[in-house]
């Protein structure tokens, strides 16, 4: 079981990631309900536990009602619409199957590029469900889709470099990259692509050569070569052009479902698109 949030909230990522919250979960694994002064128990006066309790009610975790606290994050795949999801992944699948691999990425990426709001939530590990992260500049953009969120790709490293999880999570890109700021990664990691859609055969490793090969974006067999597919414009045009709009009602869980079935569909578990800003390709 994993908790589902917004990475981008930063102080909630802290939170849920700290010590604090950690201990609560503990705590609450053992018993449904506590008054605060059972919790007062377990916290020094330096946790603060009062002041984190009342982030948590805000945030729609914790409920505090007559007095006592429960963990209140829901489970929404036990009360999934099964029928509403398999209708659209038939619709999807539908407009995609025949399409090249671009163009999959591109229309499910940009499905998800603006996200219903919501409160975090409890996830089952056996659960099919889609991650997306992007990073990228004024050069280009990397975006990754896939199945699990701790997939060693580029997206996936720098937004584990914001929570100080690289080291565990992707111990080789660390080693080379480190805490290098993604802006300069990226005017670096450019120059190599440019090098290879130029087809320049020597290319002199590097730390930006080696860690785009540790990510799964470039190869060198005879000739380097850029593994993942490239577009220039992330624009879609869908059959049924009421989808995109339609999409955007449903709620974060059954976009983020219906994705993660169309991926699993379409064998792409774990795939990175790569958006250049200038016409090279």
């Amino acid at each position: 079981m994993k908790i589902i949030y917004n990475k981008e909230n930063e102080t909630l990522e802290k939170k849920l990631n700290g010590p604090v919250f950690l201990k609560l979960c503990a705590l609450f694994s053992r018993k449904e309900t506590y008054i605060l002064r059972e919790l007062k128990e377990h916290f020094t006066k330096e946790e603060k536990i009062e002041t984190q309790l009342e982030y948590l009610i805000k945030q729609q975790i914790i409920q505090r009602q007559d007095r006592r606290y429960t963990l209140k994050l829901a489970n929404p795949s036990l009360t999934e619409d099964h029928e509403m999801l398999a209708q659209w992944v038939d619709r999807l699948i539908v407009e995609l199957r025949e399409q090249p691999i671009q163009v999959q990425l591109t229309h499910l990426i940009l499905l998800l590029q603006n996200p219903q709001g919501f409160s975090p939530f409890l996830l089952p590990e056996e659960v099919t469900f889609a991650f997306s992260h992007q990073v990228g500049n004024d050069l280009g953009v990397f975006y990754s889709i896939g199945l699990d969120e701790n997939s060693c790709n580029l997206p996936n490293y720098f937004l584990l470099q914001r929570q100080a999880h690289t080291q565990t999570q992707f111990p080789q890109l660390q080693r080379l990259i480190g805490d290098v700021d993604p802006d300069y990664y990226i005017d670096q990691a450019f120059v190599v692509l440019d090098k290879i859609l130029a087809k320049r055969r020597r290319i002199r490793s590097s730390i930006f050569v080696e860690s785009l090969k540790i990510a799964g974006v470039i190869e060198e067999k005879e000739e380097w070569q850029i593994k993942v597919p490239i577009v220039n414009d992330l624009t879609s045009s869908w059959l049924n052009p009421d989808i995109p709009y339609l999409f955007s009602k449903l709620d974060y869980y059954m976009q983020r479902r219906i994705i993660g079935e169309i991926l699993d569909r379409l064998n792409l578990t774990d795939a990175t698109l790569l958006q250049l800003y200038h016409e090279k390709i």
